[in-house]
């Protein structure tokens, strides 16, 4: 499967054709790769005109995930303290800040020109709203399919801001790693299924 700016073409042609959509929606399974793609392609806007893009994650630990899935996709640094907030600042004043609120008060002037919400439905609904009003240009969110989706209400009707990918459209992936996929599959459809391997393929 072949990519341009390290985006495999599944991910970058949704991203392109939904480049003036205030909405992008990616609903993948574990392993899918929309995590890496998305932070791959904010970075890529980011490097253009000044942005102040912000990474919004449910909790502290998800926080500290997100930072290594961006630190990995980019090969920035990014700094700060649970304390004061994490930050990286590209060479062209874009500015990335990884933020998580626990409350809708806390996210009350908050301020971006492009906001990400990872495993946005982990993340209570007034929250994604409350921020989602201030953002200036878009609003990217991503979530695994194993939940009702408070989502749909921004979906266009003809469904272009919406993208869904399983494993399949990872092309980081091993084929030992698919070949597991495929594996886990199989074996949620038996009748001697056990509990872990059928929610295991819902999340992959």
């Amino acid at each position: 499967m072949s990519t341009t700016l390290g985006i495999s073409k599944i991910y970058l042609r949704h991203f392109v054709n939904n480049n003036k959509s205030r909405w992008v929606i990616l609903q993948g399974s574990r392993r899918s790769g929309k995590s890496f793609a998305v932070l791959r392609w904010l970075w890529f806007l980011a490097s253009g005109q000044p942005k102040v893009v912000g990474v919004v994650c449910a909790s502290f630990p998800a926080l500290q995930n997100c930072i290594s899935d961006f630190q990995r996709a980019t090969n920035l640094q990014v700094t700060g303290s649970a304390v004061f907030g994490y930050s990286c600042q590209l060479t062209n004043g874009s500015k990335f800040l990884f933020r998580s609120f626990d409350e809708p008060t806390k996210a009350q002037g908050t301020t971006f020109n492009i906001v990400y919400f990872e495993e946005v439905l982990n993340i209570p609904e007034e929250i994604v709203r409350v921020i989602s009003m201030s953002v200036t240009d878009q609003i990217f969110a991503a979530y695994n399919p194993t939940k009702t989706s408070f989502l749909d209400a921004y979906i266009l009707p003809d469904k272009s801001n919406y993208l869904k990918t399983t494993y399949r459209d990872n092309p980081w992936l091993t084929p030992e790693q698919v070949q597991e996929f495929e594996d886990i599959k199989k074996r949620a459809l038996l009748p001697t299924a056990s509990l872990f391997d059928i929610y295991a393929a819902k999340v992959y």
